[in-house]
């Protein structure tokens, strides 16, 4: 059975979507599967051994097309696919794209989200289709590709793991510096109504090293908004945490959660990362929503989170969101100004209490 994922999401529904491997290898114990993802996305994948190949192409591709090019590029895209010779072909976001590139692929089974585009909903585009749906879980949703075909779930496990070469890398660095066991802080996104005060982050760094005694490594993304503001929160510190910004992709991300003890920060793909490898997350929430990007255990068959906003668990997870009424509102910060006031009711003391339960203090 030779299978192709595709997933053009962000970085976290790549994530949410190795869900599907393990669960399509105990259905079909002889699944050759394939991913097909964003260019910057691949190195996500790279150290899962149930993966035969990833397929990959350029964002730009996409963003920097006009429709009548996009729609023959899918169009290529499909027929290029279409010689790979797939049985299977799952879809698991909700786009043209995806819809086109499914339809022209040529394999039997066609697994997509709904609602399907004319021409191709009268023409058959999907052979089983499912409805994106904001009451549950991405992976929930993800693994709804699965159940449309009847499938049992037999595992909902986020299958996240380094190569060797992340892992030797990052083990190099903490034996540079002597560090054996640490917390992990990522409090900087490409989404400023996600950011928390500087001030905060800061003094939770200053907390972990000069009162707990545990070594921070403070990571951030190699981008300009990012990098400004996590060098802001540098500042604030009176201590010296392991800076690491914008010098880890997302592969040696992998491997540096698996050496930490604890994650802390915003909604990232680093949390959801840190999370994929069993580590205790400290997640900090504003205008996401909990029920759908909440940090995910791997050891509870169901992991949800049931109240629209406040502080709530997931197994080892706990994470912290205003209960303000408008919360959570999935916007670009109030009235979509970049800012999130929500985010300011996050305290230190909440955090200091939370740190010391999981860190046994």
């Amino acid at each position: 059975m030779k299978i192709l994922i595709i997933d053009f999401g962000s970085s976290e529904e790549v994530v949410f979507s190795t869900t599907l491997i393990d669960n399509l290898k105990n259905h079909y114990t002889d699944a050759v599967i394939d991913f097909l993802v964003y260019e910057q996305n691949g190195v996500i994948l790279k150290g899962n051994s149930n993966i035969n190949e990833i397929l990959t192409i350029a964002d730009s591709e996409t963003q920097n097309k006009s429709g009548i090019k996009r729609l023959f590029s899918d169009i290529f895209l499909g027929f290029k696919i279409r010689k790979n010779h797939y049985d299977m072909v799952i879809n698991t976001n909700c786009s043209n794209k995806n819809t086109r590139i499914t339809f022209f692929c040529g394999a039997k089974i066609r697994v997509g989200l709904e609602p399907i585009i004319q021409p191709y909903k009268s023409l058959g585009a999907f052979t089983d289709s499912f409805e994106p749906t904001s009451s549950k879980h991405l992976v929930e949703m993800k693994l709804d590709s699965l159940r449309s075909l009847g499938l049992k779930i037999s595992t909902k496990k986020v299958n996240l793991n380094p190569t060797v070469e992340a892992v030797e890398k990052i083990e190099q660095t903490l034996k540079k510096y002597g560090i054996t066991k640490f917390v992990h802080i990522h409090a900087t996104s490409d989404k400023s109504s996600l950011y928390i005060d500087d001030e905060l982050t800061a003094k939770t760094i200053d907390f972990i090293e000069r009162e707990i005694g545990l070594k921070v490594v403070f990571t951030s993304n190699a981008n300009e908004l990012e990098n400004s503001k996590a060098l802001r929160i540098l500042s604030m510190t009176k201590s010296t945490p392991l800076s690491m910004l914008g010098s880890l992709d997302m592969d040696e991300m992998i491997a540096l959660s698996q050496k930490s003890s604890l994650f802390m920060g915003i909604c990232t793909p680093a949390m959801h990362i840190a999370a994929s490898q069993n580590i205790p997350v400290i997640a900090l929430f504003g205008p996401t929503s909990a029920h759908s990007f909440g940090a995910w255990d791997n050891s509870a068959y169901d992991c949800s989170y049931k109240n629209q906003n406040g502080k709530q668990t997931c197994g080892i997870h706990t994470l912290l969101q205003s209960d303000r009424s408008c919360v959570p509102c999935n916007k670009n910060g109030c009235e979509n100004s970049g800012k999130s006031e929500c985010m300011s009711d996050i305290s230190i003391e909440q955090l200091k209490e939370i740190l010391k339960q999981k860190l046994n203090c």
